[in-house]
Order: C-alpha cells, then structure tokens, then sequence
C-alpha cells in the first residue's frame, strides 16, 4: 500500500513550492543541511544549493494517516499501527464508552509504540469524518451489516488520492433477497443469479460512486473481494470535475431473463466525439426485446450496477508479491494466495459470469467440464421514506416541499415509487417503466423487480431508438387537501402576501393536475414531429375526453397537457387532425413521414367537451402571470467576469447595476484603507502620547 502510494504521489494535494524549499534549506537539529548527500562537509554547501536551485522541488512524503471508523475494542487499529511499517497516526473511533475503554486498555497493553501512533475517541464516525475533510490518507469502513449510512461522509474524509477500504456483510439484502431494501440503501435494484456476488460488488461500488460525485468526485477500484459472509473493496478517491462526468459510462442497468438466466447489460449513458471535446447523452436503449430470443420469456430489470473493472491488476500482482516475500507473517497465507491469485487471472472488462450448472440446469443436461466450455467460448438508508406534499417549478427554480416519516415496511415501497423512462430520439414519444413491483403472497406482500423493458427495440411510430433515463418519481408529487388548505389560507390574508396573484395561479393551477399522471405532453413538440399547424388546446382537450380518458393542465407551462392516454392514442389524435389540415411531404426517413404513413386505428371526435376548458378558462381567470419586472431570473454570480452572453441574457441594464455595485464597493474599500493609512501614519513621537491619552480615559472609565 505505502509503495503504491508513493509511486501515485502526482495526485496528492499540491504545496505551496517556497514552502518545501524553505525546508529543505532549513538545517537540522544536528546543524547538517537536508539538501546533503552522505559524506558532505559544510563548505560544499553553496556549491550543492547552486546545483538545485534549478531542480524542481520534491513532495515530502508524510506517513499516511489512517482512520479506522469503528474500531470496537482497536483490534484492527494496533495492527495498523504494530504490523505496517512506515505508517503514521491511527485514529479509532467508537460510539459506545465500554468499547472505547477497552481500546484504550488495549494500548496500555501493547506499550509506547501502540500509545504513541494509535489514539481513541468517543465520538459518532460520521460527524467526525464531516469536520475533518481529506484529513486521512486510508479510511477504513467495516460496520456491523450495511455501510450506507457512512459513506457520504467517508468518501469526504479521504485525502486526494486516498484509500478508502468498505466492507459490507448484509449480503441477504445485496444478493436479492430483500430487493426492496437493498433500493432504499444503495440505490440499485439486485437480482437473484448465481452471480449475486460479483453484484453485491457492483452494487456496492456503485453505491460508493453515487455519493462520490455529489462532491465532485470519483472512485478507482483497486481490490473488490468477496470472501466468507461479507464484501470488502479497496478504492482510491480522487477530485476532478471532468472526470466525474464519465460515471454514467461505468454504470450499468441489467436485464435478467426469468425463463433462462440469461442477462444482457445496458450502459446508463454513453459519449460522443464533439469537435476537440465530448458530448454525454443517455445511454441506448432497451439493448434486448421485450420478450426473451432464447426462451420467449419476460426479462426483470435491475440495476444500476458498477460495470467497469472492479480491479487494478498491476496493484493486486503487487499486493500479491508481497505476501509472497513475506509468507511467514500471514497465518492464513494460503488463502489470501489463492483468492488474490484467481483475481489476478479475472478478465477485467467482463461484469458478472456463467454459471455451468444454472445452464445446464435450464436444459436439464449433464454439465460440461469447465475445460471443455472454455475452450469453446474463451471467454433509504436510515429506514424513513418521504410523502411529497407540494412540488413546484417557478421561474428558474424547483422547490419541493415533503413529509418524512420513520417505516422499515414502508420503506420497502420505494421501488413502487420510481420509474425508468425510455424516450424516442425521432418522435419524443415516452414511456415509463417501473423500478419494482408487488406480488400478494398469502396475508402479505413479495416485492420483485419491475418487468421490462415495456418497449420494443425501435420505436413503434417512428422506427427510431430510445434513449433510457431515471429513475424518477413517478408517484404523486402534490397532496391535494394540502394544497387546498394552503389555497384557502392565502385567500383568507390576501393583504399579507404582496405576490398574492402569481401565489394564487400557482396553486390554483397545481390543484387541478392530474395526481397519477407523471410527465406532460407538447402540442407544440407534437405538432413539430409532424411538421403541421398544431391544434388548440381546447380541441385537442376534447379529442381526447371523447376518447375516454383524462386531462388537465400543467403548472410548468401553458402549453402543457397531462393525459392517461398512451401515446397510441395521441398519435392517431394528430394523423387525424393532419388529415383534416395536410401538410408538405417529407422525406421518407423523416419521423413525422414514419408516423403519417399508418392508418389511425381510432376514429377521433374533434367536437367540443363540455370539460374541454380549464377552470380559469371558465372563470377567465389568469394563470400563468408575466414577469415582474424585465430580465427576470438569477442575476450575476460574484467574481464572474461579464461577457456578451450575459448582456444579452439579463440585459444592458441589469449589468450596469452589477458594474456600478461593484464601484461603489470598491470605492467604500478604498475610503477605508485611506483611513487605516492614516492611522499608521503617526509618528512614532506621537506613540507615547496616544497611549497617555488611552491610559487616562481607561481609569477615568472605571472610576
């Protein structure tokens, strides 16, 4: 690890250079200058700092320090600290007062060099990992069950560059059988297969990855072990903006058939060359049909999995070198040989596995011997939950106003809660897929992952393909008896809220939104597909109504419209409409040409609805309100520099304010540090009677 360390020293924190020069001009306790070689005299001194002034500074290398988070009795802690040489303060952490005695027993126990390096504290991990920021070279995580309630302060602690080492034992929940709980942990949705394992793995090294972005952060796996009842992983923590954008091109959404086992990986997203950069888009998908070409059975999806190498094969051959050169200090030397060896022959960009007998059992054959096959291939973590209460889009903001409450059973449903969305890169046409399912089971309930994908390969309508995206929430996003009281509390103190119309067509638009229905539908985007005239929003209300199903508005925008239609349905709606107001011919690729080619299977009812006009429109109420004022939306961020992009997004007025606050500041600065070169402009004559005068008005204060 510390050979390792100092190889990859380029990414540790930089230092300021006159700082390490000024050490190493800095002579020694024993009057020798660090900068010398053995064998020289003072009088080469000169010489040998002429020679250097032209080398570029070396990085001193501190010893690394280790963080063990929940020590217990500091077993783990006195082994750092006794049996890794070169190794620098351990700190154990422990919440419980009988286990921090007894690591501090432990100490005294083990003499000066234990007392010296290891000290312990009573305190809670995660509040001591969030105060101290890249503060430990090696966090060590090893908790009893899961570790997802440390690592978004683990992952903060680590020092650029740094190991972080995770172990995670409620492998139940990580290897499917408790899909649900694993969700609200992690963040992905396993599946049980003979590889739940290597899943566990990913998932947990997902999971790690998650919570290293929102920091602008990333992880690089060096070890990934699955052993005994747990799983333990090794990752160095790096900082880097750009390249925490290539997560989603390590992240995966797999489908498992339900037939056959058999499993097909789905990237999340995915980069394309742009000019001397590269553009992100979401990944393609679904990368399999909906029903299995082996044995014409239904997939489940689960995921998002940890698909990129899970190992550094060049650190594990060194790990594994110096175990062997030192064989005798490992009790259990042959088994980490043996695991470390099987790694190190592992095919690196290849997630999950086969397995032999799971194959040949779907075939009810005897199983080929391992040789033969391979000569033919070569181949919510805190148990709470919320309930959303008002969600708004104003302006240039969200806001989300939610509930949270405490249920381990409640918890479970989360998966019920979310969705994976598949939208059509032709006709945006979109398609929601949920994350989990529920199945009866005597007097309770099975959770089970969602069944997908629910769209073909290529779009239905156009012939295109689907980008995939999500999870999002795709339950209920407002509380309509809390809107309401919330509406009728405004009304009542009308003279309290300055902003009482915007709050009011707020709210009230929110209120009429169909509860059920995720995501809303363009006449305008529509319309474009089709290259035609787009419809009014009254008719095009009513065509859909007489088909039988809902509508409503959306508080986003006016052109908005919400429905339980499918996009079949809205489809056949347009090439009616088309029909009734042609258009020019496209060419035959095009999306729209695609669409208008079929025969509608409805026969559309254009007649006007009686529930074909909002309520505002009814009562000629407004409800989407201009700006206030010209320019609206988030003004300059401090210390930006202003450009032409900026003129002409908030305007020449807007900028001159900016411009001339700034002034103004400036201004203010300065008149204050003219006053401060006044006072240091007194003369040193002066000095004696200033303090005079200070000394009599002090005793005239206390008298």
């Amino acid at each position: 690890m510390l050979s390792k360390r100092a190889r990859s020293s380029g990414k540790a924190p930089e230092k300021d250079v006159s700082s390490e020069v000024s050490k190493e001009e800095t002579p020694t306790e024993n009057g020798e200058d660090n900068g010398k070689t053995n064998g020289e005299t003072s009088q080469d001194g000169p010489k040998e700092a002429a020679k250097t002034t032209y080398e570029p500074a070396r990085r001193e290398l501190k010893p690394p320090r280790v963080l063990e988070a929940l020590s217990a009795s500091g077993l783990r802690a006195l082994r750092y600290a006794r049996e890794v040489e070169g190794i620098g303060q351990v700190v154990a952490l422990d919440n419980d007062p009988a286990s921090v005695e007894a690591c501090q027993r432990n100490l005294k126990f083990n003499g000066l060099m234990s007392t010296s390096k290891v000290e312990s504290h009573l305190t809670d991990a995660r509040v001591h990992m969030l105060t101290n920021p890249k503060e430990f070279d090696v966090v060590d995580l090893d908790p009893y069950g899961a570790p997802s309630i440390f690592l978004d302060s683990a992952v903060q602690s680590v020092a650029d560059g740094g190991l972080l080492m995770c172990t995670a034992t409620d492998m139940a929940v990580l290897c499917g059988a408790n899909g649900e709980v694993c969700y609200s942990k992690y963040g992905s949705y396993p599946l049980k297969g003979k590889y739940c394992h290597e899943m566990a793995l990913r998932i947990l090294l997902a999971s790690i990855e998650s919570h290293a972005n929102r920091y602008k952060r990333y992880i690089v796996p060096v070890l990934s072990v699955q052993m005994d009842f747990y799983v333990r992983v090794f990752v160095r923590v790096y900082t880097s903006a750009s390249a925490m954008k290539n997560t989603p091109l390590k992240l995966s959404y797999f489908y498992q058939c339900i037939g056959c086992d058999s499993f097909h990986l789905q990237s999340v997203g995915r980069s394309l060359p742009k000019n001397k950069s590269v553009r992100y888009q979401a990944g393609v998908g679904p990368v399999v049909p909906q029903d299995c070409t082996h044995c014409g059975k239904k997939y489940n999806m689960g995921g998002p999995i940890w698909s990129a190498p899970m190992h550094d094969q060049e650190w594990v051959a060194s790990i594994l070198n110096g175990v062997k050169s030192m064989k005798d200090r490992y009790p259990a030397y042959d088994k980490i040989c043996s695991v470390l060896t099987t790694i190190s022959e592992e095919l690196l960009d290849v997630p999950l596995f086969l397995s032999l007998h799971s194959l040949s059992g779907t075939l009810k054959c005897t199983s080929p011997s391992a040789a033969m096959f391979r000569s033919a291939s070569h181949a919510n973590r805190y148990k709470r939950y919320i309930v959303p209460v008002l969600s708004v889009q104003m302006d240039f903001y969200v806001r989300v106003f939610v509930r949270v409450y405490t249920s381990a059973s409640a918890m479970k449903n989360t998966p019920l809660k979310l969705s994976y969305f598949y939208q059509c890169i032709g006709c945006d046409s979109f398609h929601l897929q949920s994350v989990g399912r529920s199945l009866p089971k005597n007097k309770s309930v099975r959770y089970q992952a969602g069944v997908g994908p629910v769209v073909p390969q290529d779009c239905t309508h156009c012939g295109k393909k689907y980008n995939m995206g999500g999870p999002i929430w795709s339950a209920p996003m407002h509380d309509q008896e809390w809107v309401a009281s919330i509406l009728n509390g405004v009304k009542s103190m009308k003279d309290r809220y300055p902003a009482y119309d915007k709050i009011c067509s707020v709210l009230t638009t929110i209120s009429e939104e169909l509860l059920d229905v995720p995501l809303f539908l363009s006449l305008h985007s529509l319309s474009g597909t089709l290259k035609c005239t787009s419809p009014s929003a009254a008719m095009f209300r009513s065509a859909v109504m007489n088909a039988k199903y809902r509508v409503s508005g959306s508080h986003v925008t006016p052109l908005g419209i919400k429905t339980d239609a499918p996009m079949e349905v809205i489809w056949d709606i347009m090439r009616c409409w088309v029909k009734n107001h042609p258009v020019k011919a496209q060419s035959p690729e095009h999306p729209g040409s695609v669409i208008l080619s079929k025969e509608p299977s409805l026969q559309v009812d254009f007649s006007r609805h009686v529930g074909s006009l909002s309520k505002a429109q009814v009562k000629k109420e407004a409800r989407f309100l201009p700006n206030p004022e010209k320019h609206w939306g988030p003004k300059i961020r401090a210390g930006r520099q202003i450009t032409s992009k900026h003129v002409s997004l908030i305007g020449h007025e807007a900028v001159n304010d900016h411009l001339n606050g700034h002034k103004e500041a400036g201004a203010q600065e300065e008149a204050e540090g003219g006053k401060e070169e006044k006072q240091e402009d007194v003369s040193e004559d002066d000095e004696p009677e200033l303090k005079r005068q200070k000394t009599e008005e002090d005793i005239a204060s206390t008298s």
